[in-house]
């Protein structure tokens, strides 16, 4: 009976999903409740849009539409973990997020890879690291190659609640129950 119950939990195991397995790797996580948006959680669990997206790649997709109730996200992993961050204003630019947090503009774009090189890709609601020093986790690979998984939607509330009237429907947003 014992050497029954130990390959049991042996065997279950090895079908740990990797998304699962990847958290362990995390020094902080957060489970998707109903509502949420990418950008709703970079703001509410001060998190870079960037480093979100580059810690769980293999969970959200490029546009952000495949969030799952229930589902944990990895929020940071060990030595790359930005939570001094900002929420881009309508009139930002990379020069005068630069002077607000005294950053120089090499260490804003390596914590920000997302931003062009230009910085002419900055939107209201995007989030970005404003770490005095460079501590944004690697581009994972094929990161860019289509699609820049960051490109998100912004909306200026934190979660989308069923009081709001003006809602887009279900289908209009890829949502797959």
């Amino acid at each position: 009976m014992f050497s029954k119950l130990a390959f049991a939990a042996t065997a279950a195991l090895l079908f740990v999903s990797p998304a699962l397995a990847a958290n362990a790797n995390c020094t902080r996580t957060y489970t998707v409740a109903a509502g949420d948006i990418c950008l709703g959680i970079s703001r509410a669990q001060n998190v870079s849009t960037y480093q979100l997206a580059a810690v769980s790649d293999e969970i959200i997709d490029a546009t952000c539409s495949n969030l799952q109730v229930g589902e944990e996200l990895c929020l940071g992993t060990p030595g790359e973990d930005c939570t001094d961050v900002y929420r881009v204003g309508d009139n930002d630019s990379c020069t005068n997020i630069q002077t607000q947090f005294n950053l120089n503009s090499t260490i804003l774009m390596q914590n920000n890879p997302n931003v062009d090189e230009e910085c002419d890709n900055l939107y209201p609601g995007l989030i970005l690291c404003v770490a005095p020093t460079v501590i944004a986790p690697p581009i994972p690979a094929g990161f860019f190659d289509d699609q820049s998984p960051i490109e998100w939607t912004p909306i200026p509330e934190d979660q989308v609640t069923p009081e709001d009237e003006d809602l887009p429907f279900c289908d209009e947003v890829g949502y797959q129950p």
